[in-house]
């Protein structure tokens, strides 16, 4: 069974030699967001001062209800930052754009030059490729942000983790698979301190490869692993193990032995979390809308920014003081 990319069905599909602008022509994000004043019905303004809308300019549509200091990043703006990177030759190119909830939200995708091979001179080689997602809201809810995303070619498995590096016995630090910009104060200047973003990014990757390469030579007993799932996914808060929870623990519980790709992996932490990360994206995140067809916007929303990556947070940090 072929496995849906993160994105799929929620973007449109990119040629890898396209810039920023013709990106953003293709996958219908080439408009701009303006604030504008928020009124009453009788036309008072006094208890709504401190807030405005954002609208679209192309057809005035509403956003989102912002604070009085919002400044807009607009969709130009943000895509133009990765043209840049992309013209000094540290990234392949783009590979997807598209929105959620009508344009509140947009994001574009770009994949750095080649791929991580885990397990490389252990045993099979499993490969990783390199994602950059560029995510942008126009409501308010967050800022602009950069997401480091390993996506696993075997299933499709999308890893933007949050990863502990003990630097000392004493000193451990928490890399975030993210860059943010706010929507306030010097946003021109937040913008080009995150231009540095690539290095961060090579940072992020370099340490992603030796916890996933050590996850890989990781065995865990039948025992450990029930432990783990169980940690991850625990009893309601009137300790009852209700249908939901018991379905979401079988269902990791089967996916860590027939996972996709998970022959070469077989037994290993590094085929735990794989587990968890097929479970969530390819079964957790898959939505129905109205009419019970896919709704592949709201899966990507959950495996990028959502309930899907949150899980899969927390399934690492389990893993990890497991093993």
């Amino acid at each position: 069974m072929e496995m849906m990319k993160p994105w799929q069905g929620a973007g449109t599909e990119l040629p890898a030699d396209v810039s920023a602008e013709q990106a953003m022509q293709l996958a219908k994000l080439d408009w701009e967001v303006e604030t504008a004043d928020i009124w009453t019905k009788d036309q008072k303004r006094t208890d709504v001062d401190r807030w405005r809308v954002t609208r679209r300019m192309t057809d005035n549509a509403i956003l989102g209800v912002v604070p009085k200091g919002y400044k807009v990043i607009q969709n130009r703006q943000a895509f133009g930052m990765f043209d840049r990177v992309i013209q000094q030759g540290r990234m392949a190119g783009f590979t997807a754009a598209g929105e959620f909830s009508n344009g509140s939200k947009v994001f574009i995708v770009s994949r750095l030059p080649g791929v991580m091979e885990i397990g490389k001179g252990v045993g099979p080689v499993d490969e990783v490729e390199r994602f950059l997602l560029l995510a942008n809201s126009h409501d308010g809810s967050t800022p602009l942000q950069m997401v480091f995303t390993p996506v696993r070619v075997a299933c499709q498995n999308t890893l933007a983790l949050a990863l502990n590096v003990e630097k000392s016995a004493d000193d451990i630090t928490r890399i975030a698979p993210t860059v943010a910009v706010r929507h306030s104060g010097d946003v021109q200047k937040q913008m080009k301190a995150s231009e540095k973003v690539m290095g961060s990014a090579l940072r992020y990757y370099e340490k992603f490869g030796d916890f996933a390469g050590h996850l890989y030579s990781r065995q865990l007993s039948g025992q450990q692993v029930v432990s783990i799932i169980d940690e991850v996914f625990p009893p309601s808060k009137h300790d009852e193990v209700t249908p939901k929870i018991a379905a979401a623990r079988s269902a990791v519980e089967s996916l860590f032995v027939e996972g996709a790709g998970h022959e070469k992996i077989a037994g290993s932490a590094w085929a735990l979390l794989n587990a968890f990360a097929e479970f969530t994206d390819h079964g957790y995140a898959m939505k129905k809308d109205e009419e019970g067809a896919l709704d592949a916007s709201a899966r990507t929303k959950s495996i990028y920014l959502g309930g899907a990556r949150t899980i899969k947070n927390k399934a690492t940090r389990v893993i990890s003081e497991a093993v």
